[in-house]
């Protein structure tokens, strides 16, 4: 039976490690650390990778989760931000806010529609500038938070005339 395990653990080995070898990946340049540090505040172009309705905290309500990627500054690029759409809210100015943020954020991307979304899954590879801050809230760490959305201008990204910027002027990304 002894030879049996052996002989069986062998083949596992050999079975998960057919084709490759030991020096298949070269991660000398690769960092090890990871930033959860709040961006910079600033304007980015980001791109949403997911979105989703959700219950709120209390059943008594709905809002759109998206998950965006920072996808236009290149020191930032691949970094991800949350945010999210009251859609239905027992607090008629949360749902206000709520609903002028999404069709802020539709005709920002150029949405087709902007009067009308059918399903949260729409959302999913829009993109715009948003205007990324810092919330520093009493208990907590600070946090990303944002405020708005604004159309990314194409043509003037290509000239330059758009960059990267932050409270503080321009930024070194």
């Amino acid at each position: 039976m002894d030879i049996f395990k052996r002989k069986s653990k062998q083949n596992v080995e050999a079975h998960l490690t057919k084709g490759i070898r030991m020096s298949f990946l070269d991660l000398t340049d690769v960092s090890t650390t990871q930033s959860f540090e709040p961006l910079p505040e600033g304007l980015y172009l980001v791109t949403v990778q997911e979105a989703e309705l959700k219950d709120t905290k209390d059943n008594t309500g709905k809002y759109v989760k998206i998950k965006l990627e920072v996808t236009g500054a290149e020191a930032q690029n691949g970094r991800v931000l949350f945010h999210n759409f009251n859609t239905h809210n027992k607090s008629e100015m949360a749902q206000k806010i709520g609903r002028e943020q999404l069709k802020s954020f539709l005709v920002a991307s150029g949405f087709r529609t902007p009067d009308k979304l059918t399903s949260p899954k729409e959302l999913e590879g829009l993109s715009a500038m948003a205007m990324v801050k810092i919330r520093k809230d009493e208990g907590y760490e600070s946090q990303n938070v944002v405020t708005y959305f604004k159309a990314y201008d194409v043509k003037a990204q290509k000239t330059g005339a758009v960059k990267h910027t932050t409270a503080r002027g321009p930024s070194p990304f």
